[in-house]
């Protein structure tokens, strides 16, 4: 599997697109630090939870990328790379937390390096702009690989279709995995999209919450295979959301690339 490069707010980042609308608070605060909580290894498919604390103040925001590592593997492959972004939580009782969701489901099982960093976003320009604070730690995944292997024939597909599980009701800081399944082959690239169920009236003033990242379709069992999106509500506002994935028409690391019509939506309760 080749690791790809696309746009994440004016950063490259390799494997995964994910973007967040919402409001960073300036800050002020001298030395600043983060820190990243041990690890757990996970097995390939599992939702990996990161967590830390820092001294930055609530609202900030951090970049949370994952890199492999170079292994035994030599020059058999590129290195896979994904990335998403956290929000620092307030914490009444000590330094300020944050945490964030990385579905595994893509990720070849190897060793990988975290590196959490402090960024603010330029809205205007749709640039990240990096800090000089960050923390940094390693984890092992493993278990079997999930996503495409070119060894394996492909095979053809009939009237193409997603299906996506329910996700109903969930609180504020959840962070879950929506999941389906599709008969695209694995490797296919899907689009997700979390909008308001009732699409905002775009005030001079206020935040546009919701998201929208893509990923691969993953082996499944018999015909079907899967598809997975993480979900971090901390960086959601309370409310009903239309949660939807999408085939992808053309490709998706070109400027041309579209949805298609092949698509299944869920619906999100947020309290």
């Amino acid at each position: 599997m080749k690791s790809k490069k696309i746009l994440l707010g004016g950063l490259l980042i390799a494997g995964i697109l994910i973007t967040t609308f919402g409001i960073t608070a300036a800050y002020g605060i001298f030395p600043p630090y983060i820190t990243l909580d041990p690890i757990t290894d996970p097995d390939a498919g599992d939702l990996l939870i990161l967590s830390g604390t820092t001294n930055l103040p609530e609202g900030s925001e951090l970049l949370v990328k994952i890199a492999e590592e170079p292994g035994e593997s030599g020059n058999e492959f590129e290195k896979t790379n994904t990335g998403t972004s956290a929000r620092v939580l307030r914490n009444a009782e000590g330094p300020n937390q944050w945490t964030a969701a990385i579905d595994t489901s893509t990720l070849r099982p190897d060793t990988y390096r975290v590196e959490v960093t402090q960024m603010t976003y330029d809205h205007v320009n749709w640039k990240i702009i990096l800090g000089d604070t960050s923390a940094t730690a390693y984890f092992t995944l493993t278990g079997e690989y999930l996503g495409n292997d070119p060894s394996l024939p492909e095979r053809a597909t009939e009237d193409p279709f997603f299906r996506i599980d329910a996700v109903g009701k969930k609180h504020t800081g959840d962070q879950f995995l929506v999941t389906g399944v599709t008969n695209l082959a694995v490797g296919s690239d899907v689009i997700w999209e979390v909008d308001p169920a009732v699409a905002p009236d775009f005030p001079d003033s206020g935040t546009f919450s919701g998201m929208m990242a893509n990923s691969e379709v993953t082996r499944g069992n018999g015909d079907e295979n899967c598809v997975s999106l993480t979900v971090d509500t901390t960086l959601l506002e309370p409310g009903e959301y239309t949660i939807k994935v999408s085939n992808v028409v053309g490709d998706i690391y070109s400027s041309d690339f579209r949805t298609g019509d092949i698509s299944a939506s869920a619906e999100l309760v947020l309290t």
